[in-house]
């Protein structure tokens, strides 16, 4: 069993001593400000804290009605608040006992959904988080780069069956930061190393599905198209198969995947501005090709504690009339700098849903890089204001991760940019009518209101006011690619963090990049005539991989 190997330990105390931090994405006011297209009202927000300020509370998905793009961006920034949440144990919700870590197999990819262990409060109310399994990879196999439509249905049994995809989406690149390895105490010749680490949870809505799909009635009804629940009533009807009390039922399902660096590579502002969790991550040694690369081992059992900071999080989730579910990332506003994007400003009216005659109602935010505020994934030239034209690749992972394998003779940190900044290609000629431009400024409206609210509630507030939604991506009721389906929101949307190699964009020259947003991978085919459709729970890349699980276990709520 892959627990084994990989069951790393996260003592799950956070150091969430929030910094006062200047980042690129600052909130300015007056003119320069975003138009209010999807302002945080104060009693929006009051709405989303829980009771006694101790964090935020979940959205109701399953009563949500999305009907405007602003809805399903503030859906996807209440739902990243809730899971950065602590319960009474001092646990993020995200890593409680209602969801479960999808730990993968070193030797097929594989996974095991492994419910994450509660935190305990003792007789004198003292509180000590949980540990739990904790899936600490640096990629996917290389064999799951093939990119071209050809390539991809000539490849498609093999897709099917490496289901590896807890790393980088396309597979092959590791993300790189700069620094020196660290060597582990006691243990000589095995070291860590500066990358970037990944972990999948899902919660006991999807994992109880995944464990009794046959016994589910709308899941197996004539013409079921097998879909995630989108209702309360299905939700309701997995809960009852499952023989058990679901937490998070008003959320139906949700999966999400977590990016992760060592605070040793950070900065003394990024290390206090960020979320950080004590945490094993694997320990490698180190020989070198008969060329004089440098190549990293790990043994699949050998790992070292190591204090991880938050840098990047996907939040996927179904709420009514989504069976594709919806699609939110988030990012550190420390990351990566920004390629040029515009924004609609403070002189909009938003009444009327006009510029106002001799006014200018767009401002530009260059690409820019600074020696005062460095950044975790930017390498190149500081004070420039040419973007790299591709995010090299200066390592790769052999297949189930058990190998790194440098381009030169030691690691080299990755440059990485945003090359789509709120995820989508920015238009040549900006104008207030330009749907990229609204995305733009509805997401930064949503930031520049929300953020200054999180920091004036203090406590974790400081922290999470860090942190940013870069983008959001939706379908209509079908799910990508059926006939009929459509996209909505940022359609470019990629986290630097997570698709960092996979940025489309025409100022990304690497010709590998063409994996346009998440439906690119995460999408079912339209079936031929006659023959049976794939399940629409396939969006997933965990849920029909599954081969052991604890799931069943009982899970009442707390």
């Amino acid at each position: 069993m892959a627990r084994k190997s990989w069951m790393i330990a996260l003592s799950m105390s956070l150091a969430l001593a929030g910094a006062g931090c200047t980042a690129k994405k600052a909130v300015v006011a007056g003119s320069d400000s975003a138009a209010a297209l999807c302002a945080l009202t104060q009693s929006e927000f009051s709405s989303w804290q829980a009771t006694g300020g101790a964090g935020f509370v979940a959205p109701d998905s399953a009563a949500t009605n999305l009907n405007t793009s602003c809805g399903f961006f503030k859906w996807g920034s209440q739902m990243f608040l809730w899971l950065t949440s602590q319960d009474a144990t001092g646990t993020m919700n995200m890593f409680s006992p209602t969801f479960y870590t999808a730990v993968e197999s070193t030797q097929t990819g594989s996974f095991e959904l492994v419910r994450n262990p509660g935190g305990t409060v003792n007789a004198l109310g003292s509180s000590r988080p949980a540990t739990i399994t904790f899936r600490a990879r640096v990629n996917k196999p290389v064999i799951l780069k093939t990119h071209t439509p050809a390539q991809l249905a000539a490849a498609r049994a093999d897709l099917d069956n490496l289901t590896d995809s807890t790393g980088q989406a396309g597979g092959g690149g590791v993300l790189v930061l700069d620094g020196a390895p660290v060597q582990v105490p006691g243990k000589a010749g095995y070291a860590t190393y500066p990358v970037t680490y990944y972990t999948i949870q899902v919660n006991d809505v999807f994992a109880g599905l995944q464990a009794n799909q046959t016994k589910v009635p709308y899941y197996n009804a004539p013409g079921s198209t097998k879909t995630f629940p989108t209702t309360l009533n299905e939700a309701q009807q997995i809960q009852t198969a499952s023989g058990t009390t679901f937490a998070d039922l008003n959320q139906l399902a949700l999966e999400l995947k977590s990016s992760w660096v060592d605070v040793a590579y950070l900065t003394p502002q990024q290390a206090k501005g960020l979320i950080t969790i004590q945490g094993q991550v694997p320990a490698f040694t180190q020989s070198t090709t008969s060329t004089g690369l440098l190549t990293l081992a790990w043994d699949g059992v050998t790992t070292a504690t190591r204090t991880l900071a938050l840098v990047g999080i996907h939040v996927v989730g179904t709420v009514p009339g989504r069976p594709g579910m919806v699609w939110s990332t988030f990012e550190s506003v420390f990351n990566s700098p920004d390629n040029t994007y515009s924004y609609i400003n403070g002189n909009y009216n938003t009444q009327t849903n006009s510029c106002p005659s001799g006014a200018n109602c767009l401002s530009t935010v260059p690409f820019s890089t600074s020696n005062s505020t460095p950044t975790i994934f930017y390498h190149g030239q500081a004070g420039t204001s040419t973007l790299p034209t591709s995010i090299v690749t200066t390592a790769t992972s052999s297949d189930y991760n058990t190998a790194i394998n440098s381009t030169s003779a030691k690691l080299v940190a990755t440059n990485v940019v945003r090359y789509n900044p709120w995820g989508n290609q920015q238009p040549a000629n900006p104008t207030v009518t330009d749907p990229v431009v609204q995305n733009n400024t509805m997401l930064l409206s949503l930031m520049q209101t929300l953020n200054p609210q999180l920091k004036s509630a203090g406590g974790r507030g400081v922290t999470l006011a860090n942190y940013f939604q870069s983008g959001s991506i939706w379908s209509n009721n079908l799910i990508p690619n059926q006939t009929g389906a459509q996209q909505f929101g940022s359609l470019f949307a990629a986290n630097t963090t997570m698709e960092t190699f996979q940025q489309v964009s025409p100022s990304n020259s690497d010709p590998n990049a063409t994996a346009q947003n998440c439906f690119s991978c995460h999408s079912i085919p339209t079936p031929p005539p006659g023959s049976t459709p794939s399940a629409g729970t396939g969006v997933s890349h965990v849920f029909p991989h599954v081969t052991a699980s604890t799931a069943s276990a009982t899970q009442a709520k707390k």
